[in-house]
């Protein structure tokens, strides 16, 4: 979903909360798809469902594995790309993706069971005026 100058990424009209049906996690990856594979089974742990998850492969081959996935605790989109670029799988889930908020996540992270309910939480809590949040990343095994 491409913005024009000036317009609100969470949408001028939009009304009422956002609800799962809203959001759409975007798993940029190359090369990886037995971890994504991983990161695609904390997804389906998650307090909610509803939401859309859409991985941008951008390895020499598409991935048979993640072409046949599929989950009933969410709508799973694999998207094949050429060109090997983070920037531009971002900027492809952006122009793909339907949905009004769009949390990116690399494709070996540990999700906690609340993590999309929680950016829906906070994304419902800010004013309009906000179109980006962030969180802490923690490495495992570290202090």
């Amino acid at each position: 979903m491409r913005l024009n100058e000036g317009e609100n990424p969470i949408g001028p009209d939009m009304q009422g909360a956002l609800n799962p049906a809203s959001v759409t996690v975007v798993i940029p990856t190359l090369n990886r798809s037995e971890i994504v594979l991983d990161v695609l089974g904390f997804l389906e742990n998650q307090s909610i469902t509803g939401f859309q998850v859409l991985v941008i492969d951008q390895s020499d081959q598409q991935s048979e594995v993640l072409q046949q996935f599929t989950s009933s605790k969410y709508d799973f989109r694999y998207h094949h790309i050429e060109r090997q670029n983070l920037p531009n799988a971002r900027n492809v889930a952006a122009d793909i993706a339907t949905t009004e908020l769009l949390v990116y996540i690399d494709d070996d992270v540990a999700l906690e069971e609340a993590f999309i309910e929680s950016y829906i939480n906070e994304f419902n809590r800010l004013s309009r005026d906000y179109w980006m949040i962030g969180g802490r990343i923690w490495e495992a095994n570290t202090n």
